[in-house]
């Protein structure tokens, strides 16, 4: 009977990482839609903030009711692709080993990657907070520095996710897939580029030019959008690279160093036959006259003058010695 090959680890966490990318870009739709909403819908804070009618404020309730639930929404659409995504990084890492010492070394390296990601992270936040602390006098001035100083590790940030997936997919993919999460990585730069000149420079200048006006809230929400669209970008071409990955690997394109097949059910054993001794046959009693045992090792010796064990001469049943 022929076994069927199992999906791989390898397959098995490409899924789960394209689906996690699906999942963020729904989760960026949706948050689109709350920044769109939050400023430009009738109880939205342009038109509460600037000259309110009762009919905006009326209408204030229902439109924060709906960003809510749409927040709520993002939150929990984003989290399941944290999760989906740690799971697929699990999965692969466990599976390192069914494509070759190549593929293995690369997934060390995406290891490296990812844990490049959390400290990048964790020393931003802290290095952001102790170099730049917070003015309450010019709230305005703090933003700007911290964005300032937020840039260099924006950047690494963006480059180790982009490594990450180029290690993930590198020894299972073909160039075009390779040259995707290029082009990929150099979209994720250009997205810190744009948000950190927009931080630093931009808002800080419409801030002190506008005022509270509605033309404020309008000139925020393009730039926040292209930000946005450009990070958008960049998660799509991660996860066309990752779909491509997966379906080669799927379809057996990549070869697998050995074959796996599912577990065959090992029936147990037949328990043995056992079949009862035969009877044990009486020794037939030596007629009279003849010798019976050894006199001296105890060996039975009928019908024999010599016992064959020992030697000795033997004497008959009823007398001495054979002469």
């Amino acid at each position: 009977m022929s076994a069927t090959a199992l999906p791989s680890q390898t397959e098995k966490g490409l899924g789960s990482i394209m689906w996690s990318l699906i999942l963020y870009l729904v989760s960026l739709l949706l948050l689109a839609i709350v920044g769109v909403a939050l400023i430009l819908a009738p109880g939205g804070l342009a038109n509460i903030l600037v000259d309110p009618t009762p009919e905006d404020i009326g209408a204030f309730v229902g439109t924060i009711i709906g960003i809510v639930a749409l927040m709520c929404g993002f939150a929990v659409i984003a989290f399941i692709a944290v999760v989906f995504f740690l799971i697929g990084l699990f999965q692969m890492y466990g599976g390192r080993a069914e494509f070759g010492p190549a593929h293995q070394a690369r997934m060390d390296h995406a290891l490296f990657a990812f844990l490049g990601i959390i400290l990048v992270a964790v020393i931003g936040a802290i290095a952001t907070s102790v170099l730049v602390p917070f003015d309450p006098i010019d709230p305005l001035a703090t933003a700007q520095l911290a964005g300032l100083a937020g840039v260099p590790f924006a950047v690494l940030n963006a480059i180790f996710f982009g490594l990450l997936f180029l290690f993930l997919i590198r020894e299972l993919s073909t160039p075009a897939q390779h040259r995707i999460v290029y082009a990929g990585i150099g979209v994720a730069l250009l997205s810190v580029a744009v948000s950190s000149y927009l931080e630093v420079i931009v808002f800080p200048g419409i801030l002190e030019s506008e005022g509270l006006t509605f033309g404020l809230f309008t000139s925020f929400l393009g730039p926040i959008l292209l930000t946005g669209g450009i990070e958008f970008l960049a998660i799509l071409l991660y996860t066309l690279a990752i779909r491509e990955t997966r379906r080669r690997v799927k379809a057996g394109e990549v070869p697998r160093v050995a074959p796996l097949y599912p577990p065959q059910v090992m029936a147990y054993p037949p328990a043995p036959i056992v079949r009862p001794a035969p009877p044990a046959q009486p020794v037939p009693a030596a007629p009279p006259g003849e010798w019976r045992y050894c006199p001296k090792c105890g060996a039975p010796a009928s019908g024999d003058r010599f016992c064959q064990n020992c030697g000795a001469p033997l004497a008959k049943e009823g007398g001495g010695e054979e002469e």
